[in-house]
C-alpha cells in the first residue's frame, strides 16, 4: 500500500477558529484565555476547540497569526488587548483605547516560528472596570493560523 502524504493531497497545516454560540465574560485587569469553540477549517487537526482551545503545530516552521477580539459594550477610553500566548506566555499583544461611540475592537497578526509541539491561545484583556463579555460570531472573534514556511 503506498504512503499517504498530507500535503500532497492537498491538507496544509492551517486553521481558523472563533468563539460560536454564546458571548464569553472576561474579567477586568487578568489576562483571559478567548475559548474559541468553532472552527472555520483546520488543514491537519491541530486546533482543539473543545478542550484547550488552542492551535497545536504538528510541523515546525514559521507561520501566519491573525486574530480579533471584539468586547460587547461601548465604553470609553478604556484598554482593550488582543494577545497571542505562544507556549503559555505572552507573544505579541495589541491595544486599542475605546472610543465609547461603538463595540471596541482589537485586531493582531504576527509571523512566529514554531516548533513541532509548541502552540499559541488567543487571550484578551481590558480596563473597563468590571466584567465585560465579547462577542461571539466568526466575524467578531477569531484566530486563524497558516504555515508559511520551514
Amino acid at each position: 500500500m503506498p504512503k499517504f502524504y498530507p500535503a500532497l493531497h492537498g491538507f496544509k497545516s492551517r486553521a481558523r477558529a472563533y468563539r460560536a454560540t454564546t458571548n464569553q465574560a472576561i474579567a477586568n485587569n487578568i489576562f483571559t484565555q478567548v475559548q474559541l469553540n468553532a472552527e472555520t477549517y483546520d488543514g491537519l487537526d491541530e486546533f482543539d476547540s473543545t478542550t484547550n482551545f488552542r492551535f497545536t503545530a504538528k510541523k515546525a516552521g514559521y507561520y501566519a497569526v491573525s486574530a480579533a477580539i471584539r468586547l460587547s459594550a461601548s465604553v470609553d477610553q478604556q484598554y482593550l488587548i488582543a494577545a497571542i500566548w505562544k507556549n503559555g506566555a505572552t507573544y505579541s499583544n495589541a491595544a486599542v483605547i475605546t472610543s465609547g461611540t461603538s463595540d471596541p475592537s482589537a485586531v493582531i497578526s504576527d509571523i512566529i516560528y514554531l516548533d513541532v509541539n509548541d502552540y499559541l491561545e488567543l487571550y484578551a484583556y481590558h480596563t473597563c472596570g468590571t466584567g465585560i463579555s465579547i462577542l461571539y460570531g466568526s466575524g467578531y472573534t477569531f484566530m486563524a493560523i497558516q504555515k508559511l514556511s520551514e
